[in-house]
């Protein structure tokens, strides 16, 4: 990912979720977005954030949701 992409997707990220992200966890960005690079059957994760930054809503809510941890211990025995 380039830094570029990776300085646009935090702000981006917390914009959207409030979630922060420093420069150390792009390999973080890299494991969670490539899932969503394969299902939307795009060649890289460089193509993603072309459609991130062009606006695409459904794209920008998926990449989001994706970031975002699902598994918590929370009331968990």
């Amino acid at each position: 990912m380039q830094p570029e992409d990776f300085d646009f997707f935090a702000r981006l990220l917390k914009e959207r979720s409030g979630l922060v992200l420093t420069k150390d966890k792009g390999y973080l960005v890299e494991n969670r977005l490539q899932p969503l690079v394969r299902q939307r059957r795009l060649r890289s994760i460089t193509e993603l954030i072309g459609g991130l930054r062009s606006g695409d809503d459904t794209l920008v809510e998926s990449a989001v949701d994706a970031m975002m941890a699902k598994d918590t211990g929370f009331f968990r025995d």
